[in-house]
């Protein structure tokens, strides 16, 4: 048996483009989370899948009112990201998604806490693909994670 998680497109076109006639599509995957804090799960957000990043990223705003697992390092630069660079430690999270049956699937990952707020919620693809299976049919209009 297996839990299946729905997740959401959102298309828009890049306005830099459209100015001058060409329609390039921007294309985002969502996947609404709550996280585990000291109350209990936090409300939801809705987290951007990036298959280009290995490991999740998380603003501060977030971060700092969830409960963290365990620290992994000490904060670090990472590039390539929004204007280019910000500052971030690793860090274990807990996370739960919510199937289509309201049935409750939570992950232990690795994420990248951001020291400030310029990087939306990026969902990374290593403890992604290593605890879920990711289906996607653009044309269809239809994706989801599959856990077992």
């Amino acid at each position: 048996m297996f839990t299946k998680v729905r997740l959401f497109w959102q298309t828009s076109f890049d306005p830099a483009h459209l100015a001058h006639g060409n329609h390039v599509k921007i294309i985002r995957l969502y996947v609404p989370i709550c996280f585990k804090s000291p109350t209990g799960w936090s409300h939801a957000f809705n987290a951007i899948i990036d298959l280009g990043s290995p490991l999740t990223v998380l603003p501060k705003k977030i971060w700092q009112n969830i409960d963290v697992l365990a620290n992994l390092s000490e904060p670090v630069l990472l590039g390539g990201i929004g204007k280019g660079v910000l500052m971030a430690r690793l860090a274990r999270i807990q996370f739960v998604f919510l199937d289509t049956r309201k049935e409750v699937v939570e992950l232990i990952i690795k994420a990248y806490l951001a020291e400030d707020d310029t990087v939306p919620l990026l969902l990374g693809i290593e403890d992604l693909i290593t605890q879920t299976r990711l289906i996607c049919d653009y044309p269809k209009s239809k994706a989801f994670l599959q856990l077992s």
